[in-house]
């Protein structure tokens, strides 16, 4: 920032917009984004800064700045993955999926390392009306089900939600303390449910490994074939397939150059990208840049 000037808390919303999918899809495309030139004007933020920057210093003061005073679900999404994914674990041993469908619900950090343990992250800007049908959902996919919440909704959670939930609250030190420590519900797993969250090559592939074939059958009938051979496998065994296959999901070499060469402030939104070989060179040249020359 320019000497002592701040930003007006009324701007930081859109300001958090610049951590969108699209900006970080432009940019890997064209080294440019019409989006985020808009939206850096839109809050006033280009009046306060520095025409030196580069890229990734903006996107940092940016973070910054949203972490400060607009704590939105891309804040806590972006702590567990550095604190959690990078912090505890490796990128070649675990891997997250941001927004994953589990029966009716969208879990927001899916962590696989030798196990599953899925993330949800209610931020002070959220409510808890759909927290306990939410949860449910999750603890028939994963084996550890934990809220990531702030200071403002952990009494309420301590009463409300299932023992074994854990609860960890996003301090305002920006860590990770967890309140109460999620417990084993691999007995409330189920087959159908994990099978449904699959993709088809997916369950093929493992139905594959299981029986050392596939099914004789039509493209029409394949589901239905593959999960009757499903119902046959003991669940413990079949969570620890689906996890194993999940971990190679969009993941390439690529990939885990990208998330080890952005700005802390991107890890996240780098996990969730998926982008070619040249995108992700295109990206990493960009952030590169000055800002100014990112603009359209």
């Amino acid at each position: 920032m320019k000497g002592n000037q701040s930003l007006d808390s009324k701007f930081t919303a859109p300001l958090s917009r610049a951590f969108s999918p699209v900006v970080i899809q432009e940019l890997a495309k064209s080294r440019k984004s019409k989006l985020l030139k808009a939206i850096l004007e839109d809050s006033g933020y280009i009046r306060l800064m520095d025409p030196k920057w580069s890229l990734r210093n903006c996107f940092d003061a940016i973070y910054s700045q949203i972490e400060k005073s607009y704590r939105n679900e891309y804040v806590y999404k972006n702590t567990i993955t550095q604190r959690i994914l990078l912090g505890r674990h490796s990128l070649n041993t675990a891997a997250i999926h941001s927004e994953f469908r589990v029966s009716e619900s969208k879990a927001d950090v899916l962590m696989l390392n030798g196990t599953s343990h899925i993330y949800e992250v209610k931020s002070e800007l959220d409510g808890l009306e759909r927290i306990e049908k939410q949860l449910a959902d999750y603890q028939m996919f994963s084996e550890y089900v934990s809220v990531v919440a702030s200071a403002n909704h952990i009494d309420k959670l301590q009463k409300t939600i299932q023992p074994s939930v854990g609860i960890i609250l996003l301090t305002n030190k920006r860590t990770l303390s967890v309140v109460r420590k999620a417990i084993s519900c691999r007995d409330t797993i189920s087959k159908s449910v994990i099978f449904d969250s699959l993709r088809k090559s997916e369950y093929m592939d493992i139905v594959h490994e299981i029986t050392g074939d596939i099914p004789k059958c039509s493209n029409a009938l394949m589901y239905r074939e593959c999960k009757s051979v499903i119902e046959g496998v003991d669940t413990g065994v079949f969570h620890d397939l689906v996890v194993k296959k999940l971990k190679k999901r969009d993941s390439s070499e690529e990939k885990i150059k990208l998330i080890s060469s952005v700005p802390n402030s991107l890890k996240s939104l780098a996990l969730g990208s998926k982008l070619s070989r040249i995108q992700c060179d295109n990206l990493l040249l960009a952030l590169n840049n000055n800002v100014e020359e990112c603009f359209i």
